[in-house]
């Protein structure tokens, strides 16, 4: 329904109030905020439409972000709501579709960005928690070597007699959206059988240097590393997609080095308001957990860590930690 190019916008709690009994589910409201919202030509406004329609007010009025053109049309129709007049104002914060449009850990700038934090050239290993077929350890692997660490890397690689391909006891589908890339695997099944596979052929692709990648079938929170014995450990949003992210702080704390560095990146709590992949429930769907930033702090000081920095991006934080 929404295109990429679409504006996001989550609107304060107080204006929210204000409008939330003007967004009505009646018919005529609905039709008008299908057109304004729509990406194409529309011919005809079914059923269907409008009950799509209404399931997504439903999710305005519980305070996820809307459209900016649905706020545009709200306008239109209520022009002498006060409410409505300067609303600009009381948006809390805006994001484009595209930058939505997958969830952060799969971005190649943000992690870019991310591994720069791991600033001493004097670090030439990382063992990276939660690793998945992500861009830490093909980026980290020009630079050094990286022990990859995921728990799911044994896990089979399904092809489903619909086409769709997906690694087993995981949500994780390989490309959903590409139907030539999956023919591509599905002509290679004898290749392609576990997730490590496919990890392995994906950083390939993007030019890592596969001598100094260490991929590890592991649990985060029981890593058979010696204590003290890691210098830098990374964790790209992967607290955010393991249930006992604080046992894994607490096993990170065993293997570090004294002096050792755990950096972490995280969403920011407002990021499940937002329809990323274009769903407002991908925080179920995927599944992941929306960790507070104060209670992660928190916990990791009892652990003994020092807040070395902490760094608050538009769509995540990144928090540097020293043992």
């Amino acid at each position: 329904m929404f295109g990429p190019f679409e504006e996001y916008v989550l609107i304060k709690k107080g204006a929210l109030r204000k409008i939330r009994p003007y967004l009505k589910a009646d018919d005529k409201v609905l039709e008008e905020l299908f057109l304004a919202t729509a990406t194409g030509p529309v011919f005809e406004i079914t059923r269907e439409d409008l009950k799509f329609m209404k399931e997504m007010v439903a999710f305005w009025k519980d305070g996820y972000a809307m459209p900016l053109s649905a706020v545009e049309e709200m306008k239109r129709i209520y022009p002498t709501l006060n409410a409505l007049k300067n609303i600009e104002k009381d948006f809390a914060v805006i994001f484009r579709g595209e930058d939505i449009e997958v969830e952060p850990d799969v971005n190649f700038e943000f992690a870019r960005e991310f591994l720069t934090h791991i600033r001493s050239k004097e670090t030439k290993e990382i063992l990276d928690i939660a690793s998945g077929f992500g861009w830490i350890p093909p980026l980290f692997s020009r630079r050094g070597k990286v022990k990859a660490v995921d728990s799911s890397y044994d896990n089979r690689i399904v092809y489903n007699r619909d086409g769709t391909i997906n690694i087993e006891g995981t949500s994780i589908t390989l490309f959903p959206h590409s139907p030539l890339d999956r023919e591509y695997l599905s002509r290679r099944k004898e290749e392609f059988q576990t997730y490590r596979d496919f990890a392995v052929f994906f950083w390939k692709s993007v030019g890592a240097n596969l001598d100094n990648i260490t991929v590890i079938r592991e649990d985060a929170t029981d890593m058979e590393q010696k204590t003290d014995s890691v210098d830098a450990v990374t964790c790209f949003f992967g607290l955010n997609h393991l249930a006992e992210w604080k046992e894994v702080i607490g096993e990170v704390s065993r293997i570090l080095m004294p002096g050792g560095t755990f950096l972490i990146s995280i969403y920011r709590e407002y990021l499940e308001k937002f329809p990323v992949k274009f769903s407002y429930n991908w925080v179920k769907e995927i599944p992941a957990t929306i960790i507070d930033k104060k209670e992660l702090l928190s916990y990791s000081k009892k652990l003994g860590f020092k807040v070395k920095d902490s760094m608050k991006k538009d769509l995540f934080y990144i928090i540097e930690l020293e043992l």
